[in-house]
């Protein structure tokens, strides 16, 4: 699907979009012209998550360059190349047992994270047990390798104002596998985010800032870990794939 810098060329679904998040990367990899299929438990609302998207294209001028479906999930990941997961984390448990099968030779991008906001109005972690929202996606999917972990620091309002530049906004891109790395990096780089740089897990982990930081004489966290949650502040420019094996 890609290599290096090479742009993305596949079919996108997108679980869970007919949320902001969602639905404002289908709404952006549309007008890149990438077919997307919007995937929901309920196929009405994936439906009208796309003739919303039809919308806010044509107020925004831009045309219609590819095909854009809504569809029950398993439908839509199964006709798509990538699937990116963009459903809360609440509703990981029974949204993916059972597309365990479909997307088992697929690679799957986990934009959820584990924030949650505190009565005086800030957000805050609420890490699962497994150390990260991407690393419970991968027990769900019984251990599924093909796996990356990006978005989580793009901003749902501006992806929903297509011609508005994301040139300046961040995304760091974690995975264990350089295709998934390589893949979601693309898929970055398609809504408008800067051209990507890959990073080796331990340069990575310096960069990410916060617990993440890896000292001298420490292993490097594993990619798709607690540094793929969130990494508020991170000093990350466009786009950085970091992905390399676990130790």
């Amino acid at each position: 699907m890609t290599t290096g810098d090479r742009p993305f060329a596949g079919r996108v679904a997108v679980m869970g979009g007919t949320g902001r998040q969602g639905l404002g990367l289908a709404l952006r990899w549309a007008a890149a012209g990438l077919p997307v299929a919007i995937g929901s438990r309920d196929a009405q609302r994936a439906r009208q998550a796309v003739d919303r998207l039809r919308q806010a294209l044509e107020r925004a001028g831009l045309p219609l360059k590819a095909e854009v479906a809504g569809a029950p999930n398993a439908e839509a990941a199964a006709w798509a190349d990538v699937v990116v997961l963009t459903v809360p984390p609440q509703a990981l448990d029974s949204s993916l047992p059972p597309l365990v099968h479909v997307l088992r030779d697929r690679v799957v991008v986990d934009v959820s994270a584990a924030l949650v906001r505190t009565p005086d109005g800030h957000w805050r972690a609420d890490l699962p047990a497994e150390g990260s929202t991407a690393l419970r996606v991968r027990r769900l999917l019984g251990g599924h390798r093909r796996l990356a972990a990006a978005f989580h620091t793009v901003s749902s309002a501006l992806l929903a104002e297509p011609r508005r530049s994301l040139a300046g906004d961040d995304t760091a891109v974690f995975a264990d596998e350089p295709e998934a790395a390589e893949t979601a990096a693309a898929l970055a780089r398609a809504v408008g985010c800067a051209r990507g740089r890959r990073r080796s897990p331990r340069r990575g982990a310096r960069r990410a800032g916060g617990g993440a930081a890896a000292g001298a004489g420490q292993p490097p966290p594993p990619p798709v870990g607690r540094v793929a949650l969130h990494a508020p502040g991170a000093p990350v420019r466009g786009v950085r794939a970091f992905s390399g094996s676990r130790r």
